[in-house]
């Protein structure tokens, strides 16, 4: 698999994405933080060469790295830190999202809004670029959740109006709290909304759902996400 990354880029991520969705869904991805307490303070050794340049050929040794079990929260936080401030190649990204979904869905999403909220406090560039790239990372985790997981994620206050999931794709939003955050207007598809939080959330154009599942209710037609509330088109 490592070796696959810089020899057909975007078309190994998006392969290995498809794949993980599947497992995911099947039997992982689980949306809570694992538990710490015999957690090893363990820091992987190529962290700080991604760190300093999160090409391809050091997401590969980093990638063989965390292939050896569980990371440690200051493992994830530096990772995630990376993806938000630097202009990390897309097939790179997809890939590391894949290996945080995996050994740390919970963790990763809690660090991903933290910095989030406080860049859109940041006018600079630099302020710009981790709201955008914190934002595709929020997006990519969330493809990436298990079909099963229930437990509250917060994603409130944050600007999530990057890099929202193509046409088509199903999402599990149960339980997520988009409560005052910043949405793009598009259509999702197949999505579990049920016990999603709205309320304050601002809409840049239009946000629909369609086929989407409700509590025990699946809606066939389009909703419309209006005033914090899904209503009939």
């Amino acid at each position: 698999m490592t070796q696959g990354l810089s020899k057909t880029g975007s078309a190994f991520a998006a392969g290995i994405l498809a794949v993980t969705l599947a497992t995911l869904a099947a039997c992982g991805g689980v949306s809570k933080r694992p538990d710490r307490g015999h957690e090893s303070a363990f820091v992987p050794p190529h962290v700080a060469a991604f760190e300093r340049n999160p090409n391809a050929a050091n997401f590969e040794s980093l990638h063989a790295d965390l292939l050896m079990g569980p990371i440690s929260s200051e493992t994830d936080s530096r990772i995630v830190a990376v993806l938000a401030s630097k202009d990390v190649p897309r097939n790179v990204l997809d890939a590391i999202a894949v290996d945080l979904a995996t050994l740390d869905w919970g963790g990763t999403m809690e660090w991903a809004q933290k910095l989030n909220v406080v860049a859109r406090s940041d006018s600079s560039p630099q302020g710009a670029r981790m709201v955008r790239n914190t934002s595709r990372l929020a997006w990519l985790m969330l493809t990436l959740r298990a079909n099963y997981a229930v437990d509250l994620v917060d994603l409130s206050h944050a600007d999530l109006k990057t890099g929202a999931p193509s046409v088509g794709q199903a999402m599990n939003l149960a339980n997520v709290d988009f409560s005052g955050s910043e949405l793009a207007g598009t259509t999702w598809h197949n999505s579990n909304l049920t016990n999603a939080i709205f309320g304050g959330t601002v809409v840049a154009g239009a946000l629909r759902c369609t086929n989407c599942t409700f509590g025990t209710m699946q809606y066939p037609g389009t909703v419309t996400l209006t005033d914090g509330k899904w209503v009939p088109r």
